[in-house]
């Protein structure tokens, strides 16, 4: 069995305004695509989920508690596949063999997302490879109230106070603090007539610094907010020069997935060595035009839609590709009659119905690329 999963969205982090003592629900929303062969899969899925370290030895979580050193866990979860498309809640405890993912996992480095998947005949299989959760990590670690903090109840009394003697995160103490901050609902001590849904308050200036209204406007007073960058910080992958090669979207122990300047999205292994990409041929040999592997059987008449800037690697052309056909900013899949594929090497077979997306040769300087790239390669 061949089995592979893209990740088709962000990883996102669940969370509520309205809860203020820092119970953050610990769901993480991942979706993933899932293929048996070169067809999605379809029906009931058996999945295992755990994370593990950088190296994978190490077990932070699992979807049962029975992983071990980056072993398969005991018991698998039952989702849904529709054309390939799964999602799943992480951590969320109402579904069967789920249990909740604690932020203290956050708490290491590198945290990566392993899956195995079951599809009822081919037995359980590890999904390759790995995916990490950097950005998911942040938000849950974020979900803990650091010191400094005043938990209050709907009126204008807070109902605890946690003051330190800096405006850093460190050790809680009950000193006289230089900042001392109330977060509550409804009425802010500074306010007379205003009602929020949610607010920050900074006891030491009597000012309310951030406030979402009862209609979800966002305000902040600008004093308060000073110290808050323009742009969110972003994880960007650089060569051995120095050189920009894009910003990370994912990345794992091979290589990252990164936006280019002109916004191509394009998989660079950390050798510098493109990979090719599962790739069908009209022609024999490698030969003719070049289709992207949809998943599809061919014959299925599913309709499909690529980014029309995601790029990939040709191995018989030895060149990078890109949709060849794109309409309002993507490429729909069509039918052709293949005859060879690149698996990563190129092979022929009887010629029959494939479908996929249309491709075209391009460059490295059309998708926002470096000419070379000079190692290492890493994450910045």
């Amino acid at each position: 069995m061949h089995s592979f999963v893209r990740l088709i969205c962000a990883l996102v982090m669940l969370g509520s305004a309205s809860l203020l003592s820092a119970q953050v629900p610990q769901l993480i929303n991942y979706q993933g695509r899932v293929a048996v062969g070169a067809v999605n899969f379809n029906g009931n899925g058996q999945f295992k989920f755990a994370l593990v370290s950088e190296a994978g030895t190490s077990t932070y979580w699992s979807n049962d508690g029975t992983s071990t050193a980056g072993s398969e866990p005991a018991a698998a979860v039952t989702l849904t596949v529709i054309k390939g498309l799964y999602s799943v809640l992480l951590g969320d405890t109402s579904l069967t063999n789920m249990t909740t993912v604690p932020a203290s996992v956050f708490a290491n480095t590198h945290v990566l997302l392993r899956v195995w998947f079951n599809d009822g005949v081919n037995g359980s299989q590890l999904l390759t490879p790995d995916q990490r959760l950097a950005a998911v990590g942040h938000a849950m670690v974020a979900g803990t109230l650091q010191s400094g903090a005043i938990i209050s109840t709907s009126g204008n009394t807070p109902a605890a106070s946690l003051a330190n003697a800096s405006d850093k995160p460190i050790a809680l103490s009950f000193v006289a603090p230089f900042r001392t901050w109330w977060i509550g609902q409804n009425q802010a001590p500074d306010a007379n007539t205003t009602y929020d849904n949610f607010y920050i308050y900074d006891q030491n200036v009597n000012a309310t610094r951030l406030r979402i209204d009862t209609n979800g406007v966002i305000h902040g007073n600008g004093a308060g907010l000073s110290n808050v960058p323009s742009t969110s910080p972003a994880i960007t992958l650089v060569d051995g020069s120095g050189a920009t090669i894009g910003r990370v979207i994912t990345s794992d122990r091979f290589g990252a997935s990164v936006l280019t300047s002109t916004g191509h999205q394009i998989y660079i292994p950390y050798d510098g060595v493109f990979q090719p990409a599962q790739i069908y041929y009209t022609g024999t040999n490698g030969t003719g035009t070049a289709y992207l592997n949809d998943g599809g059987s061919g014959t299925s008449g599913e309709i499909d839609k690529l980014s029309g800037k995601w790029v990939v690697y040709s191995g018989s052309f030895a060149s990078l590709m890109e949709p060849d056909t794109v309409v309002d900013g993507t490429e729909v899949n069509s039918t052709f009659t293949g005859q060879s594929i690149d698996n990563p090497t190129n092979s022929n077979f009887a010629a029959a119905p494939r479908s996929g997306w249309k491709l075209k040769t391009t460059t490295r300087t059309a998708i926002g690329l470096p000419a070379t790239f000079a190692l290492p390669i890493s994450l910045q």
